[in-house]
């Protein structure tokens, strides 16, 4: 069956040489993945409509500067709803400006065949990062969702699975 949406939720934490403008992936998965190359965050779909590269630059959306993000885990939603075409990256439980965007809606492409990986660097030696509370979903959850789970991982405490109401 069709894949409509799909979400990747992970606690991140920078380690050395992170911020050095290096290409290191977040996660890929079938034909979803985010990658950071200092100070953009990537957030690459594809679709039935088409592919699309979300570059966000985290200095001009979000919280915008590096310190906030060198410092201890911070909690990262990735959200494509590929109907609606909406994109949106969560950062600690918080859809700032900028940090969504709308494509042309479609269906997942590569939606039953999902290879995982995550920290991969195939382009030269990245900075270390660390990884907790992976979570995919193969749909794209709600905004309520995206916090409750902020909050659960803050509070030292395992993702809820049972999904929140709108």
């Amino acid at each position: 069956s069709a894949v409509t949406g799909a979400t990747v939720e992970v606690l991140w934490k920078a380690e050395h040489g992170w911020d050095q403008n290096r290409d290191p992936f977040l996660f890929y998965w079938g034909d979803m993945y985010a990658r950071f190359w200092w100070p953009n965050l990537r957030f690459e779909t594809s679709s039935t409509s088409g592919s699309d590269n979300f570059s966000i630059n985290l200095q001009e959306a979000g919280q915008r500067t590096w310190s906030y993000y060198k410092k201890g885990w911070h909690h990262f939603a990735f959200v494509y709803n590929a109907t609606s075409g909406i994109k949106q990256v969560y950062v600690d439980g918080v859809l700032s400006a900028g940090m969504s965007k709308g494509v042309a809606g479609g269906t997942i492409t590569n939606g039953t065949n999902q290879q995982l990986v995550l920290g991969l660097n195939t382009t030269f030696s990245s900075g270390t990062m660390s990884f907790d509370e992976v979570t995919f979903y193969n749909q794209a959850i709600t905004a309520n969702q995206v916090y409750s789970n902020y909050l659960n991982a803050m509070a030292g405490n395992h993702y809820t699975f049972q999904l929140a109401t709108p």
